[in-house]
């Protein structure tokens, strides 16, 4: 088990430069897994690499967020529309 300052400088060197390899998302996973879940560290992290799964390739943003964000854009329509 690593420590959090290990993981979070492990998951900063994955990401040091523009050019990183589609791999590092992969192991980026693996060092949140090694996080209790309830680590305000692992909560960061996650929306991290979410960001630069974003910015890299919007393809690579798991299943589940996009769902998320589409059950969210009706909600937001509709309370403009209520407004």
């Amino acid at each position: 088990m690593l420590t959090e300052d290990q993981v979070q400088r492990s998951f900063r060197n994955l990401f040091k430069t523009k050019d990183f390899p589609p791999e590092n998302f992969d192991k980026a996973e693996n060092l949140l897994d090694e996080l209790r879940a309830e680590s305000p560290l692992r909560h960061r992290l996650s929306v991290e690499l979410d960001e630069l799964r974003k910015i890299s390739d919007p393809s690579l943003i798991p299943a589940k967020a996009t769902k998320a964000k589409a059950k969210a854009k009706p909600k937001a329509k509709l309370a403009a529309k209520v407004s």
